[in-house]
């Protein structure tokens, strides 16, 4: 059985593998190496590469924790096909929480769930699996997050705010208050929603416009 002192693998070598490292070695986790098809590295702070994704036929599942670091990004399913097939081989994933994250004492974190450098989630929240709460990303009171989403850097969820499973919303966008977004729905970076959004949608901010500045 799993243990909160069983050494953890990462998921991949790239930036988001690196920063759920760095958030883990911040809370005093220990990090036996890092696995991917291709890697980008053959050590990141003398954590080793340890090979492909062969090697999880060779560990026991109950001997190690994992952490998904395949970042999330829109339009791609690549870190949900991933956890699915390590889970469905025995594996667990832990949550990482980087140690200046606020959260509620009665938020509720499903496993998997990644927590990252300023974030702050305010009561009666939570959180579904795998999910993603990213840099400085601020969740208002009793918003309800399903499974696979990714609240990007930046982004507000004012109070009471829904998001069925792998929605994306864009770095600095900001979600008012009671407000439904359906699956699979990416909201752009920077945009505003003001009211309930369908499922399978994508939602862009205006156009930029950049004119001369006047003296």
């Amino acid at each position: 059985m799993n243990s909160s002192d069983s050494p953890i693998i990462i998921l991949g070598t790239g930036g988001h593998a690196r920063i759920v490292a760095d958030t883990l070695l911040c809370s005093g986790q220990r990090i036996q190496g890092f696995i991917d098809p291709v890697a980008q590295f053959s050590a990141w702070r003398e954590i080793p590469y340890l090979g492909n994704d062969d090697i999880l036929a060779r560990v026991p599942p109950s001997t190690v924790r994992l952490v998904n670091g395949i970042g999330s990004v829109p339009f791609s399913d690549t870190r949900f096909t991933v956890a699915a097939k390590a889970e469905s081989l025995g594996f667990v994933f832990c949550q990482v929480i980087h140690p200046s994250a606020v959260i509620a004492a009665d938020t509720k974190l499903a496993a998997g769930v990644q927590i990252l450098a300023g974030a702050i989630i305010q009561t009666g929240s939570i959180i579904g699996k795998h999910s993603i709460v990213n840099t400085a990303a601020r969740i208002d009171h009793d918003c309800r997050i399903a499974e696979f989403c990714h609240i990007a850097p930046g982004a507000t969820l004012c109070g009471s705010v829904q998001l069925a499973q792998r929605v994306h919303i864009g770095a600095g966008a900001t979600i008012i208050q009671e407000i439904d977004v359906g699956a699979d729905t990416v909201i752009g970076a920077g945009t505003t929603i003001t009211k309930s959004i369908d499922s399978m949608q994508v939602v862009r901010s205006p156009e930029v416009v950049t004119e001369a500045r006047r003296r």
